[in-house]
Formats: structure tokens, sequence, C-alpha cells
């Protein structure tokens, strides 16, 4: 923490884990995908943080084809649990294959939909972050360069996503 580029937790952003629905999810792997996106949403900086509106989350479960929570009727909500995650997540999974592209793209797209957001557009104010949480078991490695087009340009490495934009992963694995 207190770097440029550390996880804000105190500041207007737009979190978006983004959950893979593949065969494997339905398993004790599938539950720990779901277990850490539950976890990271009962965080109590989390917590507070949405609760003072400083943060809204939307969630996203993929596979070969994708689907949006749209929490409380929105793209993103400051009042979406963990619990009402887990749930989500769990009563979406689907058996297919991982699509890394197809899961980014379309998390980027609801990611830009600001308007359908339950705090609005927060894009124009200081220290703003939209954040992709992609969260998957897969073991193959993606197409080079597939994540550059959505991790922060100021990062440098070929990333040319915009500068307030930032794309972290998480593997839940054997």
């Amino acid at each position: 923490h207190g770097s440029e580029h550390s996880f804000p937790t105190r500041r207007s952003s737009d979190l978006f884990p983004s959950h893979d629905s593949l065969g494997g999810a339905s398993g004790s792997i599938g539950n720990a995908e779901r277990q850490f996106v539950k976890q990271f949403l009962e965080n109590p900086d989390i917590v507070a943080a949405m609760q003072d509106g400083d943060i809204q989350v939307g969630l996203v479960n993929w596979s070969t084809q994708a689907m949006s929570m749209n929490p409380n009727g929105f793209t993103m909500s400051s009042s979406l649990t963990g619990v009402q995650a887990y749930n989500w997540l769990t009563s979406t999974w689907y058996n297919a294959t991982t699509s890394i592209s197809t899961a980014l793209s379309f998390s980027q797209n609801v990611l830009n939909n600001k308007t359908g957001s339950e705090q609005g557009d927060r894009s124009s104010q200081p220290g703003f972050k939209q954040i992709i949480i992609f969260v998957t078991d897969t073991g193959t490695a993606p197409a080079n360069g597939v994540g550059c087009v959505y991790q922060s340009s100021t990062l440098g490495g070929g990333a040319s996503g915009p500068a307030n934009q930032f794309l972290y992963a998480v593997y839940a694995g054997a």
C-alpha cells in the first residue's frame, strides 16, 4: 500500500470480480473461487468503503459465455454482500471451457457501463480507479498480450488500457 498503484480501499473505485465458471468450478476449486469473492466482499475495509460509497462492485460469471449479476438492479452496486455474490455464483454455474478473452471483454463492457451503476459515473473524480479481479482455475497461459488492453498504460510493458484501470488475477487450483 502507499504506492500509486496499490489496491484502493478508501477512494472512489469500481471493482469487478470476474469469476470462471468452467467444469472444475463445480468442486473444491470452484468453491475456493466463490469463497474468495465472498470473503473479499466481507473484508471490513471493503464493507466500510462500500457503505461510504467509495467502492461499488459488479460481478460476472463466465466461461465460453458470460453473464452479469446486476446486483440490486445495477451493473455495479455498493450494497452487494458476500453471501449474495456466493449464492449467485453457485446458482449460475455452468460447465464449459475457459475463454479468457471472452471474460475480459465482457467484464470490460459491463465495467464501462457507468450510467447503469448505483453510484453513477465517477470516472472524473480525482484518484478514481476501476479494477477487474480475474478469478480462474485455468492452467492454460493466455495468448501473448491478451490482458494488455485491460491493464493501465502507466505500468508499461505493452499495457494499453485506461490509465486508471488495473487487472488483478487470482488463481485457484491444485
